[in-house]
């Protein structure tokens, strides 16, 4: 089970979060709920722990950990659904401890979807409603940052509120800023960012800064965290205003991004849970506080108690169908009709395994052990299944990991390889520069800024929106166009939390676009002679080790590989409407993920490439 989703609401001393959380818990759930399981729902008790099956599909568990020396209270609710996407699970935990200064009241929410790993559970786990009702109903604060349940509108004399925020050291959730474009838009502008942040509550608080206040909090901020005026920003915890290229880890949404997700003046489609996934696996990965933590533990450690309790209880009731009971129509005999030889073994028998004197009724006693040593049974049954449990959950912890001990080689590679490409690059430029100004060549030396259409993207949304044909019409598509799957594109995003990635996959296209254009002018060469021949045209570059001409014979001797690395085209290209690529680059060299671009010429208008496809590594020998 992959919790995709967790939020941390520390209350006001004033609310009770156990009487909160049963509330607006009860409320979800009655509307959520339908016939049989609605019914159900009305049987549950929240002041005792148990497990209540409300139908075929859906269970909720209660478990209660609370601690008479402190007054402290403990709840936890473990609600589950089964449905044609999968098992879905969310739990929320209430801790109530009064006798504390600060935190005495915190809900934790957490949602997890059964099989997804961490990426996918990121993206498909929804933010539970309820957690909207606790944040409209009940004060939360994260440090001094309000966590608001929707965005809140900032005019000119709120844009304080938005720097403290920003500035909070003790911040954990992220600070999303939204600056409207006109007067006229503003309430427009204000429904679009609900949309777009509607999978962000509870783990972001969302500013929608009028465009009377965007120009004063330009003002507040300097020019390398500003959010310019159709700019969505997301702040993350420890920002540092003082330091120019800490403004690089707070991403940019663009107005063209967000303009192609818009129907019908709201936000569809995949970018609300990419735009949320960087805040919400942030939360997800981050150290929780000590008090939290322990209440984690307390709660878990009581619900593992009652699960066994359970497990024990349908094992007792198995063991007794198996070895059948006792025939109920036996006459009873008392102890003085037992022979007299059996009578002090028998007492002392039933005092060792009872722990109490010998009644008269032998039966009645016999009953009683006979019951103990099947509940013994039992419970050894079930340790001995706990136990293989545990010996697998250790495999898997291994294998996680092994897998997470080569995922750092293979960023230590990367960043190897980048660093050694980047050396070589200033060795190149110091030499030039100083060639030039050996020859008095000093107006060569100024290099010109780079135009904005050629910036790199924030996002992978925002890579697809410049090289897909119809949406924009940025010049990079008279050369270049992606007819690829856009779906197998976001999910890259969901592996790309500063836009390595996207920057990256642009800067590739670039090279596509500028080796296009030199092959319009006569060059003869192909993408790699390109890359790699000093005597080939002037053009944007990267390395040749980023790219490669076609696959390994592996790959193109196995007939299901192959077919995999064939991708949508327009007829025009080709009658079937598919194209085999193998030509492709490697923003990374390694890793299960390791994702790939690849491309074909335009047969039909030379000059012209198609990439098809942008997402992780296809099937080859490392991957299968």
């Amino acid at each position: 089970m992959s919790t995709g989703y967790r939020a941390v609401l520390r209350l006001d001393n004033g609310e009770n979060s156990l009487d909160l959380v049963v509330a607006q818990l009860s409320t979800w759930l009655v509307k959520k709920l339908r016939g049989r399981a609605r019914r159900q729902f009305d049987t549950v008790d929240f002041r005792k722990s148990g497990t209540y099956v409300l139908d075929d599909s859906t269970s909720m568990r209660v478990v209660i950990a609370n601690s008479d020396a402190d007054r402290s209270e403990r709840l936890l609710v473990r609600f589950t659904e089964t449905n044609s996407a999968g098992t879905w699970t969310v739990s929320a935990y209430a801790f109530s401890r009064p006798h504390l200064k600060r935190f005495q009241q915190t809900l934790v929410v957490e949602a997890a979807l059964e099989g997804a790993n961490e990426s996918d559970a990121a993206r498909l786990v929804a933010p539970p409603n309820f957690v909207r009702e606790v944040l409209e109903s009940a004060v939360v604060l994260d440090g001094s940052t309000p966590v608001y349940g929707s965005p809140r509108v900032i005019r000119a004399t709120d844009v304080h509120e938005v720097i403290d925020a920003i500035n909070d050291p003790a911040r954990t959730v992220s600070v999303v800023v939204a600056s409207s474009f006109s007067p006229d838009l503003d309430d427009a502008w204000k429904n679009a960012v609900a949309n777009l942040t509607s999978q962000s509550v509870g783990v972001a608080t969302v500013f929608v800064v009028t465009s009377a206040a965007t120009a004063e909090l330009q003002r507040e901020l300097p020019f390398s965290h500003r959010v310019a005026p159709g700019r969505i920003r997301t702040f993350l915890p420890g920002v540092d205003l003082t330091d120019p290229e800490d403004g690089f880890k707070h991403r940019v949404l663009g107005p063209t991004t967000l303009t192609r997700a818009m129907s019908n003046g709201r936000v569809r489609g995949p970018l609300p849970a990419v735009h949320a996934s960087v805040a919400r696996r942030r939360l997800l990965d981050s150290d929780l506080e000590t008090d939290i933590r322990r209440g984690l533990f307390l709660l878990d450690r009581a619900e593992a108690a009652v699960l066994r309790q359970e497990r024990v209880e349908e094992q007792v009731i198995t063991s007794k169908a198996n070895l059948g009971d006792a025939p109920t129509n036996t006459p009873r005999t008392n102890s003085a009709a037992a022979p007299l030889e059996w009578l002090p073994h028998l007492t002392s028998f039933i005092r060792r395994w009872l722990g109490r004197p010998s009644a008269d009724d032998v039966s009645s006693e016999l009953e009683a052990i006979d019951l103990l040593i099947t509940r013994q049974r039992a419970e050894a049954e079930v340790t001995v299944r706990e136990l293989e449990a545990l010996q697998e959950s250790k495999s898997a912890l291994e294998r996680e990991y092994e897998a997470a001990r080569r995922r750092v080689e293979d960023v230590e590679l990367d960043a190897a390889i980048e660093a050694a490409e980047a050396r070589r690059a200033q060795r190149e430029a110091r030499i030039l520069r100083e060639r030039l100004k050996d020859a008095a060549d000093f107006g060569a030396l100024f290099v010109e800024p780079e135009l904005e259409d050629w910036d790199d993207p924030e996002s992978v949304q925002e890579l697809l929106s410049r090289i897909t044909p119809g949406e924009t019409n940025h010049p990079i598509t008279k050369w270049i166009t992606f007819h690829g799957d856009e779906d197998a594109a976001l999910e890259v995003q969901g592996r790309d939390p500063v836009g390595r990635y996207a920057a990256m996959f642009w800067q590739y296209a670039r090279v596509l676009h500028d080796f296009a254009i030199a092959r319009s002018e006569g060059y003869r060469g192909n993408v790699h002679q390109y890359l790699s021949d000093d005597t080939a045209p002037a053009g944007f570059k990267c390395s040749p080790q980023r790219h490669a001409g076609t696959e390994s014979d592996t790959v193109l001797n196995n007939t299901n590989w192959r077919k995999e690395r064939s991708f949508a085209v327009p007829e025009s290209v080709s009658d079937t409407g598919r194209l085999e690529m193998m030509a492709h680059f490697k923003p990374t060299h390694r890793d299960t993920f390791a994702p790939r671009m690849h491309y074909a010429d335009h047969p039909s208008e030379p000059g012209k490439i198609i990439i098809g496809y942008i997402g992780r590594h296809l099937t080859n020998s490392r991957t299968n």
